[in-house]
């Protein structure tokens, strides 16, 4: 409930009626969740949507691996990047499925944080990829500012 009041009142604009719909019933539920206990939680960093935090987490491992590697083309057969590596697939995943009208996780506000990184969304012949200069130099500048 309180995370449906809380992005009510932060997004200014929300185009889908059917998520505001959704939003509203759920910031209107009763939880007997007091106003001071949500301010104790926030005070101790509580994890209001933990699948956005794991995603989170993900997008900052993903983010070290382009630093120390130089480019975003991970591959599960790299020693010690399999879930990595997972994580990437499903973003391509969901990302097929956004083009084609289905329902996805993905928004395109982590569309937009992966592209700033050079995320590549086709990862057909990765194995003989050669990251570009300009894509690692472009990757490079926007992690230094995101971390």
């Amino acid at each position: 409930r309180f995370m449906a009041k809380k992005k009510l009142e932060e997004c200014d604009e929300i185009e889908d009626p059917e998520e505001i719909e959704e939003l509203e019933r759920l910031a209107s539920l009763s939880t007997g969740m007091t106003e001071e206990r949500v301010r104790l939680l926030d005070a101790e960093d509580f994890i209001w949507d933990p699948f956005n935090h794991a995603w989170e987490q993900k997008y900052n491992e993903f983010c070290m691996f382009v630093r120390m590697n130089g480019h975003t083309a991970i591959r599960s057969r790299r020693k010690g990047y399999d879930p990595l590596a997972r994580w990437a697939e499903i973003q391509r995943k969901n990302y097929r499925k956004k083009i084609d009208g289905e329902k996805t996780t993905l928004t395109q506000e982590r569309i937009d944080k992966l592209e700033r990184i050079g995320f590549l969304w086709d990862n057909r012949g990765m194995e003989t990829w050669p990251p570009a200069k300009a894509a690692r130099a472009a990757a490079g500048k926007e992690l230094k500012s995101t971390i």
